[in-house]
This record gives structure tokens, C-alpha cells and sequence, in this order.
């Protein structure tokens, strides 16, 4: 999961650097607009490999995930992590001015600020 929310920098870094975002608001995009319109596209983005993950659980029988009550729970959890991990990408995004830097900094730094890395001490 790491990695998911670290990709959502690389865009963000390509089209800043390449300065399309300025000619897309040079040629009259608003700000909302912009952003909102991002941050759609990331959700759905986002949810596909969520789904897949639950349809992975589903054909390993894992025991835990398989009644559709915990499954609903699981994708739930999803779409909250994938809702508030992007807008913390977003302002990650203008520290880097080279995207596979910013994707690999960005990877490391949530799994070792445990963002997306929760060890079992039990």
C-alpha cells in the first residue's frame, strides 16, 4: 500500500515540471477545479487495486475476509486510506522535482514512518 499512495506523486511532479499544470491555468482552469478533478481520478484509481486486493482474499478463502459483512469493512478501510493518504502525497508532491525520486523517496518515507506499515508486537 505504500507504494499506491506514492504513485500518485509521480503525476503531480511530471506535469509541474513539465509546465502543463501552468498552461492549464494560463488558459483559464480554476484551482477547485483542478484539484478536484485530480483527486477523482486518483479515488478511482485507487479503489481498482483495493478491489483486487479483496478479490485476492476472496480466492485464497482467507478465513477472516471472507463473509461479505468483513469484506465490506476491508473496503471501507481502503477508500478511507486511499482518501487521506492522497491529499498528504499532494503536499509531498512540491519537494521533488524528479518524479521517480519524488516516487521512491515518498515509498520509503511511508513505510518507515509507518504510514502504511503496521508490525504485530502481539
Amino acid at each position: 500500500m505504500s507504494t499506491l499512495a506514492a504513485t500518485f506523486v509521480v503525476f503531480l511532479i511530471t506535469e509541474r515540471e513539465s509546465r502543463s499544470k501552468h498552461l492549464q491555468f494560463v488558459s483559464g482552469l480554476k484551482f477547485p477545479i483542478f484539484w478536484l478533478a485530480n483527486y477523482v481520478i486518483d479515488l478511482i484509481i485507487c479503489i481498482i487495486p483495493c478491489l483486487c486486493l479483496c478479490g485476492i482474499l476472496i480466492l485464497f478463502k482467507t478465513e477472516d475476509f471472507y463473509m461479505v459483512e468483513m469484506q465490506f469493512y476491508l473496503l471501507v478501510l481502503f477508500a478511507c486510506y486511499c482518501a487521506g493518504s492522497m491529499p498528504f502525497m499532494y503536499l509531498w508532491s512540491y519537494c521533488f522535482t524528479i518524479p521517480a525520486s519524488g516516487f521512491t523517496r515518498m515509498a520509503i518515507f511511508n513505510i518507515f514512518t509507518g504510514e502504511t506499515y503496521f508490525p504485530s508486537f502481539f
